[in-house]
């Protein structure tokens, strides 16, 4: 049996777990491990997360729909629907003939799937890059990313957060997520030509720009300026710092131990014999330390944040200088407090240097104070702005949830709401450019494939064209099934395709698909928008993969799979 059966059976799993999760009013989806946690979601790159596919081209498939969720943040399963109907319109072109135990594919067959293959290739290329860019262009919202245009940047931001969140989370935990990007995206970033260098550092660092708190109501969630230190004070846990009439204090961040360090390059060695040469050598110590935080003092430090362990002495010491003391602070938060804080962590070799630091390594904090949140509880970090670098303005997103599934899930969607926003950016980074959705383009660019496909002498790239053009009605025909408002679907949809096109022919009008009620809507008044970027690379996506599938020939079942670089090196031994 060809693989292109294999291809559509796994397809036909899959399909059959995502579509009626699709659209606004999508059901849901229960997921139980073995471990008995249980999440319920309507993410289908949750879903595919967490599904075993045992087929060997079903895993092909899927870690092609992760690439792709992994990259734009969204179009997981609109890619499996369009994909799945590709296959059902191309095993429909094939015949077939009786053979040894079952069917098997004529010669003819083979070779339409062999031309379809490239013809996909060919269409992902060269057709899309040249011929539907500038469709998608034409009927798209350009948005000038200048400093005064802050207010309508801002709008729609706002207006492709929803798109994203949309049908995933209830209404109120939508508006609420919206609300907590936009506020962390307008503190964070600068509204203007360097927002999209501010969105990638948020991406790249979300990890630490959005800390989770699970066990408490999501509607404590908040946005807070500088940063969450996932410890407590180690001296005082009602310490507050500046102290009464300052404005700001200065903070260090060490690496090492004070108890280890000396104040001179000179060694000293004793030779304990009994306890008042251990008293004698107890004494030095803390004369040195004594004498290290005195020169801190005098240099006006008020915290000390430290990677490793602090003692009980050198505690007792920086009570008795009035300097607090956060310890054992993991090494990617203080990686992190290093780089937004525009700030030097202080190393052994450093110490010898203690009476006169130079500036890299003195911190300015605007706020410093132990706080919770549920039963978490954590040290807030407040630096002063004017030491801010790197076009980010260290803010930070307090997530709450539940329970931690719940939490991880939310997460998930905000990070994915700014991979969207990433994937909206024109390539000067200078302009956002989105899509209308409700499935308009997909009906658009059917209606465009349909004309590909007659206007074509190339019989292969006609049919690769008529089968696209099919596939991606699915993704409206899916929108208005899951709608769940309609008696006789099928018939109602053809009326809403009809609408639609009549609408595109006399005043080229793009219509779409209410998700909600399944009738005809105009995204562009309702403010339902996509990423072109995002958009484009799922129409690429899914041409390569098709392409990909069709030329698979067979599934061979080997013990282990050698390299070419590692038979060289195996030949070049012998």
């Amino acid at each position: 049996m060809a693989t292109i059966f294999e291809a559509l059976k796994s397809c036909e799993y899959l399909e059959s777990v995502l579509r009626d999760s699709f659209g606004p009013c999508g059901l849901d989806v229960m997921l139980n491990s073995s471990s008995g946690s249980i999440l319920i979601t309507n993410s289908g790159g949750v879903v595919l997360n967490s599904l075993n596919i045992e087929n060997p081209l079903g895993r092909v498939i899927v870690d092609k729909m992760k690439s792709h969720s992994f990259v734009t943040g969204d179009g997981v399963t609109s890619f499996i629907i369009v994909v799945i109907q590709a296959l059902k319109e191309i095993i429909g072109l094939l015949e077939m003939k009786e053979g040894i135990g079952e069917l098997e594919l004529k010669p003819q067959s083979w070779q339409t799937i062999i031309s379809l293959s490239k013809a996909f290739y060919k269409i992902a290329n060269d057709v899309a890059p040249d011929n539907i860019s500038p469709v998608l262009n034409k009927v798209a919202i350009h948005t000038n990313l200048e400093p005064q245009n802050k207010d309508e940047i801002k709008q729609k931001l706002t207006q492709l957060i929803k798109t994203t969140l949309n049908g995933k989370f209830s209404v109120l935990c939508q508006d609420l997520f919206t609300s907590l990007l936009i506020d962390f995206i307008s503190n964070t970033c600068k509204l203007g030509h360097e927002l999209y260098q501010g969105i990638i550092q948020a991406l790249d660092d979300f990890s630490h720009f959005c800390t989770e708190f699970h066990g408490t109501p999501v509607q404590n969630s908040c946005v807070i300026q500088g940063f969450a230190i996932p410890r407590q004070f180690a001296t005082n846990d009602k310490q507050v710092l500046p102290k009464s009439g300052k404005n700001v204090f200065t903070f260090l961040i060490i690496h090492c131990s004070l108890d280890d360090v000396k104040l001179t390059a000179d060694v000293v060695t004793f030779n304990i014999k009994n306890e008042t040469m251990l008293g004698k050598a107890l004494s030095h110590k803390r004369n040195i330390v004594f004498s290290i935080l005195q020169s801190l003092k005098e240099q006006d430090i008020q915290l000390i944040i430290s990677s490793e362990g602090v003692s009980d002495m050198v505690l007792q010491l920086c009570q008795q200088f009035n300097i607090a003391v956060i310890q054992m602070v993991p090494m990617e938060t203080v990686s992190h407090l290093c780089k937004y804080g525009n700030v030097q962590p202080l190393c052994h070799h450093d110490l010898f240097e203690l009476k006169n630091l130079s500036d890299i390594f003195l911190g300015k904090g605007k706020f410093c104070k132990e706080k919770a949140l549920g039963v978490h509880k954590f040290v807030h970090l407040e630096i002063d702005k004017q030491v801010d670098s790197n076009h980010i303005v260290p803010y930070l997103i307090l997530l709450c949830a539940p329970t931690q599934g719940l939490c991880q899930q939310y997460y998930i969607a905000l990070h994915n709401a700014l991979k969207s926003i990433k994937m909206s950016f024109s390539d000067n980074r200078l302009h956002l450019i989105m899509l209308p959705g409700c499935g308009s383009v997909e009906f658009l660019l059917a209606n465009e494939f349909g004309k590909y496909a007659k206007a074509t002498k190339d019989k292969n790239l006609s049919l690769a064209y008529s089968v696209l053009s099919k596939s991606l009605l699915q993704v409206p025909h899916t929108l208005h099934k899951n709608s769940h408002s309609c008696t006789s679907r099928d018939k109602n949809f053809l009326r809403v395709q009809q609408e639609v096109k009549f609408s595109f022919r006399v005043d080229g009008s793009v219509l779409g698909v209410n998700g909600t009620t399944g009738c005809v809507i105009d995204p562009y008044r309702k403010g339902i928008f996509e990423p072109l970027n995002g958009k484009m690379l799922w129409i690429s996506h899914i041409l390569q993969c098709l392409s990909m599938i069709l030329r698979v020939e067979r599934i061979i079942s080997v013990k282990s799979i050698v390299r070419d670089d590692e038979k060289e090196s195996s030949d070049s031994e012998e």
